[in-house]
């Protein structure tokens, strides 16, 4: 499936999905096919891949009252048909995590309260020789930036 999209969704149906669409993207040729793409080989891969999403894939919310995920594989097959996908934060997420994850690097899915309000926002991280970094590509903000997070829980 390329697109799930949940009304009413509880915390582990979206943890459980988040997953299953990650360990999909990170075997996926055409991901893997699109991080290559993504690597210039002047970057560091994990910048590289970073750069290369948040400077291609436009923002854009779900619908209200619901809750979209496009898959990994799916944003890579349009991309290569010539079609940019408009992305939230739990999409750039994926695509990121999927990328990384298909060069050997071990990725996982963040979910975080930035509020007072229930889980919020969603980015990747990535585990590096330091710790595991933020990926936040649906931001303008730098790789690594700090996210005032009340709550965690990962995918």
């Amino acid at each position: 499936m390329s697109i799930t999209l949940l009304r009413d969704v509880d915390l582990q149906t979206v943890k459980a999905e988040l997953s299953r669409m990650l360990s999909e993207g990170i075997v996926s040729p055409n991901v893997r096919r699109l991080a290559e793409a993504a690597i210039t080989g002047k970057d560091d891969n994990i910048v590289a891949i970073f750069n290369f999403v948040r400077d291609t894939f436009p923002y854009v919310p779900d619908p209200q009252d619901m809750e979209r995920f496009i898959s990994p594989n799916r944003v890579a097959l349009d991309y290569f048909e010539g079609k940019i996908r408009g992305l939230d934060c739990d999409d750039f997420a994926l695509l990121t995590g999927a990328m990384l994850g298909s060069i050997g690097y071990d990725v996982r899915i963040a979910l975080l309260s930035t509020s007072n309000a229930e889980i919020d926002h969603a980015i990747s991280q990535v585990s590096t020789d330091i710790g595991w970094l933020n990926v936040d590509a649906s931001s303008k903000e730098p790789l690594g930036w700090y996210i005032p997070s009340g709550r965690t829980i990962y995918a």
